[in-house]
């Protein structure tokens, strides 16, 4: 973002608006690259989450010791122990990566918007 920012306010005339037509959308492209590149890493690490908060679950309805421990001393509120809170406490992670991709295509159009001549 400092990049970014620095390159579309630079007033240097020795390097010309090529400069600022061309690094600010190369660096928002690479912005693009980097969010989409994060999504695997995220979503398997999501996986394991949901897999581990099964395996946590069927331990607690499984074994009665487990489970009767869990109900009198839980270690975890109703909302952390929940599938539908397990969800959403995801949600901003699987979220992110996306949203990251939209704001830089955004970035990236604005940078182009603003330095190319609009036809009249």
């Amino acid at each position: 973002m400092i990049a970014y920012a620095s390159c579309m306010a630079h007033s240097n005339p020795h390097w010309g608006e090529l400069f600022t037509l061309v690094v600010p959308a190369t660096l928002a492209l690479f912005g693009i690259l980097c969010s989409l590149s994060a999504w695997p890493g995220i979503k398997a690490a999501c996986d394991i989450i949901d897999h581990w908060y099964s395996k946590r679950s069927s331990l607690l309805q499984c074994d009665s010791v487990f489970g009767e421990a869990y109900d009198e001393f839980p270690l975890f509120s109703d909302w952390d122990s929940s599938f539908t809170g397990q969800r959403k406490a995801l949600a901003f992670s699987k979220r992110s990566p996306w949203l990251f991709c939209g704001f830089w295509v955004f970035l990236g159009l604005f940078a182009l918007w603003i330095q190319l001549p609009l036809p009249e």
